[in-house]
């Protein structure tokens, strides 16, 4: 029973069995899973997009940050600072509204109001 710098165990390196029952990733392979995807190559792309757009907006707030700290707050420029802050306020909102629409299938819609807990349905 080797520990986490042994041969064995989760952290450990790979045995030489499982070396050799390592699946290969071949060309075939690839053309194999692709063939799996085809059906679904516009959900892909919608799915991919969406992950990219998700991290552009992610990183925003950092770089709104930074302009806020090297710009307006050094510069003193009160009018910039008050823009930088209200973009800050919408790529906020923008994220949180893209995470709640991605992430959380439950979310409330106009149309179907959720129900508190510890209340019943009326009868």
């Amino acid at each position: 029973m080797a520990g986490p710098g042994g041969h064995f165990g989760p952290r450990g390196f790979l045995t030489e069995e499982e070396k050799q029952n390592m699946p290969r990733v071949t060309g075939t392979l690839i053309k194999r899973i692709l063939g799996y995807l085809k059906p679904y190559w516009v959900q892909f792309l919608l799915v991919f997009v969406t992950i990219l757009l998700s991290s552009v907006v992610g990183l925003l707030p950092s770089i709104i940050t930074g302009r806020i700290v090297d710009e307006a707050l050094i510069g003193r420029d009160m009018k910039l600072l008050i823009e930088l802050l209200l973009m800050a306020l919408g790529t906020l909102a923008v994220s949180q509204g893209t995470r709640c629409t991605t992430i959380c299938s439950t979310c409330p819609t106009p149309s179907s109001p959720r129900r508190s807990r510890g209340t019943s349905s009326p009868a």
